[in-house]
């Protein structure tokens, strides 16, 4: 069931985007990311407080993760970026829909962000900011292992102060549209041993900036 209101759009990929959705999402997961090369990004809970590192291999991210948690108990998760990936992601797929829906902006795709949480992840309550070239932002969940008390579940707050929960399950997406309200959001701690929450983040801004 899709559900929407004023700042947000979230469901099942297919009802929402077409049933080949979960197809694509199927090819990501099939990537081997070993292979890739990432930049990363460490946060400190707060969204805005975020460091850039170096280019490293999806295995040295995960040894240089564990490093940092036990040195700092402050840094909660990490951000897996590839720039060469693009054209490979489900904005390819999906593009012409977020454009029937929202046909006053011109959109313009940006590059994606691989997010991966481990067992303690989570994002405090925050809001995105103000950023007047940023339309909305498509978040895709790709694993198909979450079970209800693994945590890691996304929880906005629309206008009249509810909550909201959405569960990070394989094709599920949501969106935010930063046009229509800055909604606040948290990530929920993620709690099992073995859980990894992977999802894919898709930016899209008006082709008026470039």
């Amino acid at each position: 069931m899709i559900k929407r209101d004023i700042g947000y759009i979230y469901g099942n990929g297919n009802e929402f985007f077409g049933s080949d959705y979960e197809n694509i999402l199927d090819k990501i997961n099939n990537i081997d990311f070993k292979k890739l090369r990432f930049c990363v990004f460490y946060s400190k809970g707060v969204v805005a407080n975020v460091h850039r590192t170096e280019m490293m291999s999806y295995e040295n991210v995960l040894i240089e993760k564990e490093r940092i948690l036990k040195e700092n108990d402050d840094i909660v998760q990490i951000w897996l970026y590839d720039y060469g990936f693009g054209e490979k992601t489900i904005i390819e797929y999906g593009f012409n829909k977020l454009e029937e829906t929202w046909p006053d902006f011109k959109l313009r795709k940006n590059g994606f962000e691989l997010a991966v949480y481990n067992k303690d992840c989570f994002i405090e309550d925050h809001n995105d900011g103000l950023d007047l070239k940023r339309v909305c932002v498509l978040i895709c969940y790709l694993s198909k292992d979450w079970e209800k008390g693994m945590g890691g579940e996304l929880i906005l707050t629309d206008l009249n102060g509810n909550k909201i929960e959405i569960e990070p399950k394989f094709g599920n997406f949501a969106i935010f549209n930063f046009k229509e309200a800055n909604l606040q959001h948290e990530v929920k701690k993620i709690t099992h041993d073995s859980f990894h929450r992977k999802s894919l983040i898709q930016l899209i801004s008006e082709k008026d900036y470039e």
